[in-house]
């Protein structure tokens, strides 16, 4: 509503200036906001990169392992097989 004795353009300025004002001061607090909740999200990356790493060095540490005793259980069975055909005795060397 038009107030007496005010202009109709003194009014639109005056509420576009006040709507500007709160968009500002809305505006602001919402960056605040958002480079709060990246600094939170970055800092929980930042844990939980340190935690997956020691998990997968871990896990690599196991991997290797595994792969040891694998190969070793792949020379003894192929030892025994070498042993099962020249039937534990040793072997001539071959001739060219």
């Amino acid at each position: 509503m038009q107030q007496p004795g005010v202009p109709r353009d003194s009014m639109v300025t005056l509420t576009r200036l006040c709507v500007s004002t709160d968009y500002d001061c809305v505006a602001e607090v919402a960056g605040k906001i958002e480079k709060e909740v990246k600094r939170l999200h970055n800092l929980i990356l930042d844990i939980n990169n340190h935690k997956l790493k020691a998990q997968q060095d871990k896990l690599d540490q196991i991997s290797k392992e595994i792969d040891e005793c694998a190969s070793a259980v792949t020379k003894a069975q192929v030892a025994v097989k070498t042993a099962d055909r020249y039937g534990g005795r040793p072997r001539a060397p071959r001739r060219r």
